[in-house]
């Protein structure tokens, strides 16, 4: 026969259940992972542009997620970046001096990889991810 449960505030459910480990522990929490852009500035430091929406626009426009000023060869609305489940996609966005990546104008949507060097404008980036707490 099997015993009745125990009181409401009992840690476990039933007789074969563990016994209470102590208080309760907040469970650790994964590192969240930032896709985006790397770039050294002036002093060498490298400075982070980080994606944090699906659909990431890039360009002269303040309007843009990534704005690049100073730079005539950067159409006002110039590229899109869109996330697709783990994966990120540049293209460009009808703009007249095209997306660079990996030495190469594309014509098309094109998949970001890790290290991928992407060139709009003037602007020389490294695509990468980070990890932070």
């Amino acid at each position: 026969m099997s015993k009745k449960r125990g009181k409401a505030t009992d840690d476990f459910a039933s007789d074969g259940a563990a016994p209470a480990s102590g208080s309760y522990t907040v469970p650790t929490k994964r590192d969240v992972v930032h896709a985006g852009f790397e770039e050294l500035d002036s002093a060498g430091e490298k400075l982070f542009h980080a994606i944090v929406t699906d659909v990431c626009t890039i360009g002269r426009d303040a309007d843009c997620n990534i704005v690049i000023r100073g730079d005539s060869k950067v159409s006002r609305k110039h590229a899109i970046v869109q996330r697709k489940d783990i994966a990120y996609w540049i293209s460009d966005n009808g703009s007249s001096n095209g997306v660079v990546v990996n030495g190469l104008k594309i014509s098309a949507p094109h998949e970001l990889k890790v290290g991928d060097e992407v060139q709009i404008g003037l602007q020389k980036w490294t695509f990468t991810r980070r990890a932070s707490s």
